[in-house]
């Protein structure tokens, strides 16, 4: 079976979740670093990984096409730099990797 087009659809919406976190956490006048962490955790991760049970033995090769969406909305919740590493943000973020 070849769950290629699931995981493209699971980016899909993970990029436009991450979007609308983007807009809701501004630094100004957006909602603060654990409504933001709370949000990515509870939304955007459970959006990516929705049906992951199935196919993430059969091609663990899929998961490098979420991975992306989920260090840029980890970033964006931690307040973490853009070339800090991954590991670090999902350790301070207390994420799973």
């Amino acid at each position: 079976m070849d769950f290629r087009k699931h995981v493209r659809e699971r980016a899909k919406k993970a990029r436009g979740a991450y979007e609308i976190l983007r807009s809701i956490s501004n630094a100004h006048s957006g909602i603060g670093p654990k409504a933001s962490r709370a949000l990515c955790t509870a939304w955007i991760r459970l959006m990516m990984t929705y049906g992951a049970e199935i196919w993430h033995d059969l091609e663990s090769n899929l998961w490098r096409l979420l991975e992306p969406f989920q260090s840029l909305a980890l970033r964006r919740a931690t307040g973490a730099y853009r070339g800090s590493s991954v590991a670090k943000v999902e350790t301070i973020a207390n994420v799973e990797p």
